[in-house]
């Protein structure tokens, strides 16, 4: 646990001076987010704090996780993984915008790679329609896993935002088990609904479907609340 709270007292650190470092330019924008999430089957907790800068076309994210091995509220919990990522936003229509982008996600017992490319497109009309493609690599043994994920958004009198979301995993080289005991291949979704009528403070709630565990075909619903504040 105190390793934990150190490790997160040295990223929100990290986060707050390099905050403070891009915003003295005025044409960067960016949020610091909190999220809470509790699994229905399992009864595990974990805690993800996020913050995103995006200075022009270029956007960085710092990213930390912890977990918890049982369900009570903050007891044994521990940090699971760090990610940095780095993303670059083409805007190639008034519509269109295409992001490539990588993370390096560093866990207790490896590091993963994952490229990433992501098509934002929205609608005259509000709608939001964004898809993502990713390639996992990690550097313990030769599996890889692709990641396709589908969203669909809109943002209702700039107060009310929804999305939704819906994803599927699928082991591209290698013999790792992602579900059911014996299948390469996992799927998941989730719903975001978000309230924007408090300025510059945004919280939101998410309801996903996800597996219980790679083992079996169980399912189990997954609750998250957060706090997310926009600069």
């Amino acid at each position: 646990m105190k390793k934990t709270k150190l490790s997160l007292a040295i990223l929100v650190a990290m986060s707050a001076a390099t905050t403070t470092s891009f915003v003295e330019a005025s044409d960067v924008k960016g949020y610091v987010d909190f999220r809470h999430q509790y699994s229905e089957g399992t009864g595990k907790q974990a805690d993800r704090f996020k913050v995103m800068l995006q200075k022009g076309s270029f956007i960085t994210e710092l990213v930390a996780n912890t977990e918890q091995s049982d369900s009570k509220f903050l007891k044994d919990q521990r940090l699971s993984n760090y990610d940095i990522g780095v993303f670059y936003a083409h805007q190639v229509s008034k519509n269109l915008v295409i992001v490539p982008g990588f993370d390096y996600i560093l866990h207790d017992d490896m590091i993963e790679y994952i490229p990433a490319l992501r098509a934002n497109y929205k609608m005259d009309n509000g709608v939001r329609l964004q898809t993502r493609y990713k390639q996992i690599f990690n550097d313990k043994n030769d599996n890889e896993i692709g990641r396709l994920d589908f969203w669909l958004g809109y943002n209702y009198n700039s107060t009310w935002d929804f999305n939704y979301q819906v994803s599927f995993g699928k082991v591209v080289q290698g013999d790792q088990i992602l579900y059911n005991g014996d299948e390469d291949k996992d799927y998941w979704q989730n719903l975001t609904v978000r309230y924007d009528g408090f300025g510059a403070f945004k919280p939101y709630f998410e309801l996903g479907d996800i597996k219980e565990s790679k083992d079996t075909d169980n399912r189990q619903l997954r609750y998250r609340v957060g706090l997310r504040y926009a600069f």
